[in-house]
């Protein structure tokens, strides 16, 4: 394999803008093409380069999830990842952190888009950008935050019963009940024996 051209995730990491720990995961998910080479100094395909802009690209523009980028780049050629990859706007350098980025775009002489500069979604076909639909939010994979339903009774001020889950009106009562008791027992001055 020593004529296969080979890139590693430093370089990557450097010219897609995207952290190490996150190629990382998105080679575990199979969004990117596993390594040619194993071990310490791991050479991967140069195609992962493409395919992390793609990545990045479907992420910040679409919106997309990652097993939604996972089925479309199933689906997709390599001319059409490189094309995907194109429509994100180059970072001017290394990510390595949340605080350099914050850095970076902190600084006063950061480059700011000009006004008359051309939207980057209108180079995105109309029938690819993500569309909100009512049909697809119950089907959404792992978008959900679970919710429950929890009932509290006061008993004073510091003092609170939490119950999880829905609580049929005679369950209800019992607590109640109990939540009573609890009140009037702490109203009630200690025994000294």
């Amino acid at each position: 394999m020593a004529d296969t051209p080979e890139i590693s995730l430093q370089d990557i990491s450097d010219a897609a803008g995207v952290e190490i720990r996150t190629l990382r995961s998105w080679l575990a998910q199979d969004l990117l093409l596993p390594p040619l080479r194993q071990g310490r100094g791991a050479g991967y395909p140069p195609e992962n380069l493409a395919r992390a802009r793609a990545i990045r690209a479907m992420r910040e523009l679409d919106r997309a999830s990652l097993t939604d980028i996972r089925r479309r780049l199933w689906t997709m050629s390599e001319a059409e990842i490189e094309a995907q990859a194109a429509l994100l706007t180059p970072q001017p350098g290394p990510l390595n952190s949340a605080a350099a980025y914050l850095r970076s775009i902190a600084a006063p002489s950061a480059p700011r888009p000009s006004p008359d500069a051309p939207n980057r979604l209108a180079r995105v076909p109309a029938n690819t950008r993500a569309q909100p639909s009512s049909e697809a939010l119950p089907n959404a994979p792992g978008r959900r935050t679970p919710t429950r339903t929890v009932t509290v009774f006061t008993i004073n001020p510091d003092v609170e019963l939490h119950v999880s889950g829905e609580l049929p009106p005679a369950v209800r009562l019992q607590f109640d009940r109990i939540a009573d008791l609890i009140r009037s027992s702490l109203k009630e001055p200690p025994h000294d024996q």
